[in-house]
């Protein structure tokens, strides 16, 4: 038998073989299926991440343009995208693929809207974009889209108002109306002043201005000088006729306090009531007497009378020889500008180096050479001083005595810091005078007051405040709707109106906006320092923007007497107000923390030391601070500094009126990394534009709130 040969093994070996060519191919083309994912896929996440990248810059800047409508926001996301690449060709966004809608931070949701939208949508995408292996797995092209929301950030913002005494000097009729038409004339607004001080008198209704002015005592045929009161008050003068009314006769027996007081009744029954007619309170020594008593003390000018010391050249004597000590003023009696020559014509004026020294009156010799015992009036044989004899004497004395109040050449008028150029002339000329150009400026330097250091019982001292009753209120159209105000004081005024302009920018940027998660604003100001003045927080922070429109229709300007431009103090308040709950303050947690500070004047009243000061700037070194003694002003770019660091806020100095501090203004923008090419936003030096540029302003501020990435 021969031995069994299989058939069956080279039909194995085949079948084997065509097996390994069946899976080779298989895994050939899962290797091309995992090359294909490897490098596609990884090319599609390149593609992915680019089209983020442009959906992420185009969004943030769509966003800045919100406030100015679809067309300027889909041009902004246009401008961003085109200079993005993904899958090698420039990011084209459709105009569709930009959606503006609310986005609501509490659920984390967007809902399209073009009513009052917050965000801007963008998505960025490819489409039919070739793969380098798919075609082996049959896949041609790919498609892909990046969205990405940005939203404005909720603020809350805080408006600190500048209420010091300068904030009315534009209608401080005595000095100041001629000095703004000197200066604009020549740029073509020559009547602004004149108009300005047109609207107080409308507002008052004292006719057309500046009115009729009268010299005290001029129906008594009394000299028009220095002299007069003295003259009406002396022994045998016009008011000891016996034909009078015992309510105004002097006797000669009559004390100084006794001789002032019949004066001024005259003054107020005989010359006010009819010269001021329409003056609230009616004039009516009777019934108001202490009140008109102010105005008299205001306007007039005091005087020596009597017989002076003899001068020897060298000094004063008693005439034997000796030293003598001449009588001083009273205290808070300040001289004339005629006095002032006349006692030391070589006296320096007052230093510039600080605010709070530019403030305060020239220090002077207490004795004039020569006053009123250079003026003698001859009467038969007996040759006598004018003002004088006086009880039978002549003896030398300043007159009126015991005067209330500081008169009108001592509340800073001219405002010779803000006003370099101002001079004394036209407060010379209105001294002794009667007449709605002297009543104004003497509300003007009253501003608001509400204190007893000046008026009784810390009653309003004149209508111009708001706070007493026979203020006169009007009522304007503005850009936020019909409004009654107080008298238009100047730059006050213009700041009213700008800032309920302001409130409605941001409320209309608000509107359909769940109060949560919108703006939120406060208004807070400041003036002086002491019992009767502090910065205050006039509205709290809020979303009820009607309410605080409002509280900006009663802001007006403190009293001309000492130094009240708090800066500082008002800077911290706003600071401490706006932080968060838990941090102590009335703000929010999420929101953007922003400070507009609005002043005219240059701050003079601090509380930080200089220890404190120079701790700050070795901290946070700037360039911008003044020299280290320059406190007043470096105590408030320090706050700013704070803000800006410790607080990551917003902090926008604007200056306003024509003695704005424009170099301080620009250190504070600068520090607080607002500025613009180094420069803080600039208020109009021209009372005419006040209103429109300040307005301007605030749109910039308000329209550009700063935005980021929610989703």
């Amino acid at each position: 038998m021969g031995r069994y040969v299989s058939r069956s093994r080279p039909e194995s070996v085949n079948s084997r073989r065509g097996v390994i060519l069946v899976l080779a191919a298989i895994f050939i083309v899962v290797i091309f299926a995992f090359a294909a994912f490897t490098v596609d896929t990884g090319y599609m996440l390149i593609v992915k991440t680019e089209l983020q990248s442009a959906a992420d810059g185009a969004a943030l800047a769509g966003i800045t343009d919100l406030g100015n409508g679809v067309s300027a926001v889909n041009a902004s996301v246009q401008a961003v995208a085109s200079k993005n690449k993904a899958a090698g060709a420039d990011v084209n966004i459709a105009a569709s693929d930009v959606v503006l809608g609310f986005f609501n931070l509490q659920n984390r949701s967007f809902t399209p809207t073009t009513n009052s939208p917050n965000a801007v949508r963008v998505t960025a995408q490819v489409s039919n974009k070739p793969l380098f292996i798919g075609p082996v797995i049959n896949r041609q092209t790919f498609n892909m889209s990046a969205s990405a929301i940005a939203m404005v950030n909720p603020r809350d913002i805080v408006f600190v108002v500048d209420l010091s005494g300068s904030m009315n000097d534009d209608t401080e009729c005595v000095w100041a109306t001629n000095y703004i038409q000197q200066r604009l004339t020549p740029l073509g607004y020559g009547s602004t002043a004149q108009s300005m001080m047109q609207a107080v008198y409308d507002d008052f209704g004292f006719g057309t201005y500046p009115g009729e002015l009268e010299y005290i005592g001029e129906p008594l045929g009394v000299r028009t000088s220095e002299f007069t009161y003295a003259e009406m008050t002396k022994d045998d003068g016009p008011l000891t006729c016996s034909t009078l009314d015992s309510w105004y006769r002097i006797t000669n027996s009559d004390t100084e306090d006794t001789r002032r007081t019949k004066c001024y009744r005259w003054i107020i029954d005989k010359q006010i009531q009819r010269v001021l007619g329409c003056c609230k309170p009616k004039p009516d020594s009777r019934v108001n007497y202490d009140y008109w008593q102010r105005y008299i003390d205001y306007i007039i000018e005091y005087c020596w009378v009597g017989d002076a010391p003899p001068y020897n050249g060298g000094g004063w004597t008693d005439g034997g020889g000796g030293g003598y000590t001449p009588p001083s003023p009273p205290a808070g009696r300040p001289l004339s500008p005629r006095q002032r020559n006349a006692w030391n014509p070589n006296q320096p004026k007052r230093t510039t180096k600080s605010p709070e020294q530019a403030s305060n009156d020239e220090v002077h010799s207490p004795m004039p050479e020569v006053l009123g015992s250079s003026t003698s009036v001859g009467c038969g044989a007996v040759t006598y001083t004018a003002g004088c004899p006086r009880q039978g004497r002549r003896d030398y004395i300043q007159l009126p005595v015991n005067t209330r109040i500081p008169n009108m050449y001592s509340y800073n008028n001219p405002n010779f810091y803000t006003f370099p150029e101002a001079g004394w002339d036209s407060i010379w000329n209105k001294t002794n005078r009667i007449g709605y150009v002297t009543y104004v400026q003497f509300m003007m330097d009253y501003g608001r007051e509400k204190t007893s250091l000046l008026c009784d019982s810390g009653t309003a001292c004149t209508p111009l405040s708001a706070a007493r009753a026979d203020c006169p209120w009007h009522s304007e159209n503005t850009d936020g709707g019909c409004f009654s105000f107080p008298p238009r004081e100047q730059p006050m005024h213009a700041a009213r109106r700008s800032l309920i302009a302001a409130m409605e920018i941001i409320r209309q940027q608000n509107s359909g906006v769940p109060a949560a998660v919108g703006d939120w604003v406060s208004i807070v100001t400041f003036d002086a320092v002491d019992s009767s003045h502090a910065p205050k927080i006039v509205q709290p922070l809020t979303s009820n923007f009607s309410s605080t429109m409002q509280s900006c229709t009663t802001l007006q300007s403190v009293w001309d007497q000492g130094t009240t431009t708090a800066t500082e103090y008002g800077l911290k308040l706003a600071r401490d107000h706006i932080k968060s709950s838990a941090d102590g303050g009335s703000g929010r947690q999420f929101a953007t923390k922003v400070i507009v500070l609005l002043s005219d004047g240059v701050p003079n009243v601090w509380f930080s030391t200089a220890g404190d000061i120079s701790a700050e700037n070795s901290l946070n070194p700037s360039s911008d601070y003044y020299p280290d003694d320059y406190l007043w002003y470096n105590a408030s770019l320090m706050q700013a500094s704070k803000f800006q660091r410790l607080d990551k806020g917003k902090l926008y100095p604007v200056g306003m009126g024509i003695g704005a501090d424009l170099d301080f203004m620009d250190r504070v923008a600068r520090i607080s990394k607002t500025d613009k090419a180094g420069l803080s936003p600039r208020g109009a030096g021209n009372p005419a534009e006040y209103e429109q540029r300040l307005t301007t302003i605030f749109r910039e501020i308000i329209q550009s709130p700063g935005s980021r990435l929610v989703k």
